[in-house]
């Protein structure tokens, strides 16, 4: 089986399904850990940009060691919304990363 979990920032999905994601890799399903934005926004010092590839490399350690793989959404900190472009995104974006 494959399993996704989608959450805006990895935390979310680390503190919330983390072990629930963790018991499906155990029990040989694939899994993903899906996360819409980059984290590049919320530090005084590091820039943005600098901030976004620490927050990705973590998102994939920590998919990593639950058992699974990182996709990233392709938004930035402050610009997901619910409405059909966000999600047709989503989509296209994480179907690129894993396809079928």
């Amino acid at each position: 089986m494959r399993v996704l979990a989608i959450g805006a920032h990895s935390v979310n999905i680390k503190l919330l399904c983390g072990g629930t994601m963790a018991t499906y890799a155990k029990n040989g399903h694939k899994i993903v850990i899906a996360t819409k934005t980059n984290g590049d926004k919320g530090h005084l010092i590091i820039p943005p940009k600098k901030l976004a590839k620490i927050r990705l490399e973590e998102a994939r350690r920590a998919a990593s060691i639950l058992g699974g793989q990182h996709a990233w959404v392709r938004f930035t900190d402050g610009d997901v919304f619910h409405d059909r472009k966000a999600v047709m995104k989503s989509l296209r974006s994480f179907a690129r990363q894993n396809p079928i």
